[in-house]
């Protein structure tokens, strides 16, 4: 019997990185000749697209072809990470879809090819609706790496008061990135730091945050998408927790309501 993995969305979050580091375990055998507890097998989707980095993996196989070149790209080199090992990609093709029919028709030219069909990004750095949903988490995490452990542990007092060394410091390193993409979003970028400066003193929020159950009083940020209390009233910052997706999630749930109410006509 294999030893199986599995790296889904169907599994926890906080249950990925404990599979991950199984998955780094090494395949060999003890001192009774037996083989230990190394994952043979990993079924997983597009979540391994990045952030694993194994070198003992070695082969892969890639059913159906991703929808952008770049994703290819990324799923296919998470095997042969090792100088020292190869690595081998199968990719399965299905005759009924018509991308992977035009992609098999065109493997070697495709691959001649392969980083000059790289798709452009469709995210503009520092445009304001990006400013907007980011630029909180940015500020938080430079608080709390930058900060002494009590500051970065609690959130109250206000670590930023004007013209403080750690205000200056996180102003100056966001100024110097915003020159470097894009100098007209200056001005935008700066009247938002001021909006979560002001959002912040005004809450004074007993705490940061966590990914549990909402508490009674609301934090500092919670998970972008989790549903807050009404009595929030707003007084808490949406934080993304991963780049791969920018947009909450909607979730919908079948009952038979509509079939009760129809019934009772």
């Amino acid at each position: 019997m294999f030893n199986v993995i599995e790296l889904t969305s169907r599994i926890r979050s906080d249950h990925i990185p404990l599979a991950i580091r199984h998955l780094e375990k090494s395949l060999a055998r003890n001192s009774k000749g037996y083989f230990n507890d190394a994952i043979e097998v990993c079924l997983a989707s597009n979540i391994i697209e990045v952030g694993v980095d194994i070198g003992r993996l070695s082969l892969m196989t890639i059913v159906g072809q991703p929808k952008t070149t770049s994703q290819y790209i990324q799923i296919s080199s998470r095997v042969g990470r090792n100088l020292n090992s190869p690595g081998l990609d199968a990719v399965l093709f299905s005759q009924s879809k018509p991308r992977d029919r035009s992609h098999y028709e065109s493997f070697r030219s495709f691959h001649q090819r392969l980083y000059s069909q790289v798709e452009p990004t469709s995210v503009t750095p520092f445009s304001p609706p990006a400013v907007d949903r980011a630029l909180h988490g940015v500020i938080l995490a430079a608080v709390r790496q930058f900060s002494d452990l009590t500051s970065a542990n609690n959130p109250r007092p206000f670590p930023l008061t004007k013209n403080s060394y750690l205000r200056q410091k996180i102003e100056n390193m966001i100024e110097r990135r915003v020159s470097l993409i894009d100098k007209e979003e200056t001005q935008n970028v700066q009247k938002v730091f001021e909006l979560r400066m002001k959002e912040w003193q005004a809450w004074n929020p007993s705490q940061f945050g966590t990914f549990g159950s909402p508490p009674e009083h609301p934090p500092l940020m919670h998970p972008a998408g989790s549903r807050v209390p009404i009595d929030w009233n707003g007084h808490s910052w949406p934080v993304m927790s991963s780049l791969r997706n920018v947009d909450a999630n909607c979730e919908a749930e079948i009952t038979s309501h509509y079939n009760e109410l129809i019934g009772e006509e």
